[in-house]
Formats: C-alpha cells, structure tokens, sequence
C-alpha cells in the first residue's frame, strides 16, 4: 500500500491550484476555437478584442523577423489598453497550462482517496 500524502505534498498541491485559478481567472472568457493553418481564437466580445494565436515553427517566426524586423507583428497595433494586454494574461495561462504537473496532482490525489477508501475498485490501466 502507498504512503499517505504529507501535509507538505497536501499543502503544494493545493498551492497549485490556487496559482491555477488565479491565471484562468485572467483568460479571455468565451470559447476557444481552432480555426485552420494552427489558428486558436477565443469568441468573445467585441471581435477586434479576440485573443488569436497563430502556432508556428520558431523557424517561421525567426524568417518573418529577419525579412520585416522583430516588431513587425505588433508594429502600429499594439496600444496600452486592458484589451492590448489581455493576451499577455492568455499567454501566462497557455505557458502555465502546457507546464502544468496537474495530471499527477490529480493521480497523487485519487491514490489518496484509493488507499483510504478500500471499497473503491482499483485503477483501471
């Protein structure tokens, strides 16, 4: 049988979670929708305000700088208001989320239950 959870692991976890709920508080609201050609934009309102990402290869970023300069996706666009920033807090979420150990917070936390709950079925594999 697994060792139960420390307080220290109980305590990271929820930590964790805290951190989570803080960045997803601060994320475009709306559904996120993948378009084509690797194109994710959140629908939510006004249009012009939409969170878009364009996923490409660092290749195709490095040739686009190198033909156009390094400002040239923000060149003339880019203002100071909440809506200009609002990508900034989608893009702490999408690092945070895409690094995020949840999966093994949720196993370590279903293991816990398991062992203190006998009359649960074991995992399925």
């Amino acid at each position: 049988m697994k060792a139960p959870l420390s307080a220290e692991e109980f305590l990271a976890i929820e930590e964790r979670n805290k951190s989570r709920k803080k960045l997803r508080a601060k994320v475009s609201k709306g559904r996120w929708d993948y378009d084509s050609f690797a194109w994710v934009e959140v629908e939510s309102s006004p249009r012009n305000d939409h969170t878009c990402i364009l996923l490409r290869r660092r290749s195709w970023f490095d040739g686009l700088s190198k033909k156009y300069g390094n400002d040239v996706l923000d060149r003339g666009v880019a203002g100071k208001s909440q809506s200009a920033i609002q990508p900034a807090h989608d893009a702490f979420y999408v690092e945070a989320a895409l690094n995020d150990p949840i999966e093994e917070d949720i196993r370590k936390l279903l293991e816990e239950i398991r062992r203190l709950r006998a009359d649960l079925p074991p995992p399925s594999k």
